[in-house]
């Protein structure tokens, strides 16, 4: 897999910034199933290295979210992400 150019992202937690990281991302231009699950295209693949892995670990706590592991083996074509995707947000329940 090819290493795309660095998205920034932030996580927050409790009311604080965390330090700015840099994060590289890649969109998957098709869908794959992996471990049993299936991702459709457009889902966002990081690297699995483990300051990636420990900055959305801690972004994935202080937000709600979570991050699934992946099989390289899985994966389809994948374009890399060259701007801070914008995320829409959900209406307050």
């Amino acid at each position: 897999m090819n290493r795309p150019p660095a998205c920034e992202g932030r996580a927050t937690s409790a009311g604080r910034r965390a330090s700015l990281l840099p994060l590289a991302a890649q969109l998957a231009l098709g869908p794959f199933t992996s471990n049993g699950q299936t991702y459709a295209a457009g889902t966002v693949v990081f690297p699995a290295d483990a300051a990636t892995t420990a900055a959305l670990d801690a972004a994935g706590q202080a937000n709600g979210v979570f991050f699934r592991p992946v099989t390289a083996a899985s994966l389809p074509a994948l374009d890399p992400i060259d701007r801070v995707p914008r995320l829409p947000s959900s209406p307050a329940p």
